[in-house]
């Protein structure tokens, strides 16, 4: 039997990704939020909390799954996203990422991507 590797990525957004976010429109309710400081905290009330109930609060934004942030794209840009394996011929010693993030708009008949990030292993 192989070995059982548990050391996943975290599935929350980055403080970068979550600011993107905020500034696009994200006002979902989510169950963590970041610090100026970039320091990732849970939210303890049910329900969550969004960008919108930021007044005198000490935390910077909300912070989403990397799945919520998809499905909010995709509703919201109508745009789809999906996940591709790197050609492990491809890698380089700064890069070892394995998978890249694909964002297609049916609309502009463009593809483009965002760089793998080192540690966006699926």
């Amino acid at each position: 039997m192989e070995k059982i590797n548990n050391n996943i990525a975290n599935f929350y957004c980055s403080f970068e990704e979550s600011m993107l976010l905020k500034k696009a429109g994200f006002d979902v309710p989510c169950l963590a939020v970041y610090y100026p400081s970039g320091q990732l905290s849970p939210y303890s009330k049910s329900g969550g909390i969004k960008n919108s109930h930021k007044k005198n609060q000490q935390w910077e934004c909300t912070t989403p799954t990397k799945q919520m942030a998809l499905q909010w794209i995709q509703i919201n840009f109508e745009m789809e996203a999906f996940v591709l394996p790197i050609n492990p011929a491809l890698q380089t010693p700064s890069n070892m990422a394995k998978y890249a993030l694909w964002i297609y708009s049916p609309n502009i008949n463009k593809m483009s991507s965002s760089p793998p990030h080192n540690n966006s292993i699926i």
